[in-house]
């Protein structure tokens, strides 16, 4: 599961712990293989190669997906990993058809957002991923990008390599999430009943776009409040408002 250690100082610093109070033993499999403690392991074969770990030997047929489970639950209540490495054996679980990120959690007691944020790494593009591999994002900067589409996804990342303040960079990424405008489409009629009236709008030409529907709403109102201040009568303002078209 692990894919980088810590610098040799530090390991050896952790097998001089384990020498002095061994809180918690190492898991093998009668196999040999090593589920849970490989820093500790590595950091006393620098130390002292001969010191004799306490040690829980599973005896029981473990599946691939069972080993997965014991070394994330290990690593999840520990710093042993990084976060990248969390998110990357949450996903190998994932593939291995195990189940949700709700069972996940459940199975590894972790809130079921902390799965959900450190699963979104792996809907953002490449460069985002490599720099979360690398340390240069962590995982709240990588979750903030994967909402982004992934045209935007390049954008936010430099914002954040270029250590741009944060409050600055979420203020942009909601901005970049608000959807795109949708006046573009263009209709030759709009119909609209109004709620809680008896009467409808009406408005027609030969392509009206939903933004240019509502400046000709705007601009209507704003030419009946006039009208009405003069007290001009309903009729006069139908005739008032067809010259005007005619004017263009």
């Amino acid at each position: 599961m692990r894919k980088t250690f810590p610098a040799e100082e530090t390991l050896r610093a952790l097998a001089r712990s384990v020498m002095k109070r061994q809180m918690h033993p190492l898991i093998i499999l009668t196999s040999d293989y090593l589920i849970d403690g490989e820093c500790r392991f590595r950091g006393m074969m620098l130390e002292n190669p001969e010191f004799e770990f306490d040690v829980i030997c599973v005896d029981h047929e473990v599946s691939p997906a069972e080993i997965k489970e014991m070394q994330l639950i290990s690593a999840m209540h520990s710093i042993s990993l990084t976060v990248y490495e969390q998110a990357l054996a949450c996903k190998e679980w994932m593939e291995q058809g195990n189940g949700t990120a709700k069972e996940l959690a459940e199975k590894i007691d972790r809130d079921q957002s902390l799965i959900t944020k450190l699963l979104s790494l792996w809907k953002t593009i490449p460069e985002v991923m490599k720099a979360a591999e690398e340390g240069h994002i962590g995982l709240k900067n990588w979750y903030s990008i994967s909402l982004q589409p992934e045209c935007n996804q390049l954008g936010l990342l430099q914002m954040y390599l270029s250590k741009m303040p944060v409050a600055e960079i979420e203020a942009k990424s909601r901005k970049m999430r608000k959807p795109a405008a949708t006046g573009t489409q263009k209709v030759t009629r709009i119909k609209c009943p109004v709620p809680g009236k008896s009467s409808t709008v009406l408005v027609s030409g030969a392509g009206v776009t939903f933004d240019e529907f509502i400046e000709t709403l705007n601009d209507l109102v704003k030419l009946a409040k006039r009208e009405n201040e003069k007290g001009t009568s309903i009729t006069t303002f139908q005739k008032i408002c067809h010259d005007l078209s005619k004017k263009g």
